[in-house]
């Protein structure tokens, strides 16, 4: 299975009137056997599911979408604020399966490796491929 077609763990927030659209949209993704779920945007809360993408359908507006990506994004500084101080990334152990961790697994690597919070998978698996290719090239010189 390719990267791109790794499973995801999605939330699919919905807006007014849109709970028909966001439940036809979550068959089509859990056909692709994605883990959704499907939630009530106006009754969004400090939600604890690890993710890897959030998704929005019908009309959430921009202040509530806003809201709801600042809260996932505090989730993933927090994971990287962790791990700040915790030596170079020299130090940080790459397992060999590295690219079939789960996105928060990702995630916590990446940040460590980077020194920064890491919001995205393709952001995390970049940094990863990236610092491996910079240790390959080290080990060649």
């Amino acid at each position: 299975m390719s990267k791109d077609e790794q499973k995801k763990r999605i939330a699919l927030y919905y807006g007014e009137g849109a709970g028909q659209e966001a439940k036809d949209e979550a068959v089509k993704l859990r056909a692709k056997k994605h883990a959704v779920t499907v939630i009530d945007a106006s009754a969004f809360l400090d939600r604890e599911d690890n993710i890897d993408d959030i998704r929005f359908v019908g009309d959430v507006s921009d202040e509530l979408q806003k809201r709801i990506e600042d809260v996932y994004e505090g989730k993933a500084q927090e994971l990287a604020e962790t791990h700040e101080g915790e030596g170079d990334s020299e130090e940080i152990d790459i397992p060999e399966d590295w690219d079939q961790l789960s996105f928060p697994e990702l995630q916590k690597l990446a940040s460590a490796i980077a020194g920064k919070a890491v919001r995205s998978k393709a952001d995390a698996l970049e940094i990863v491929e990236t610092e491996i290719e910079r240790r390959e090239e080290a080990a060649k010189n």
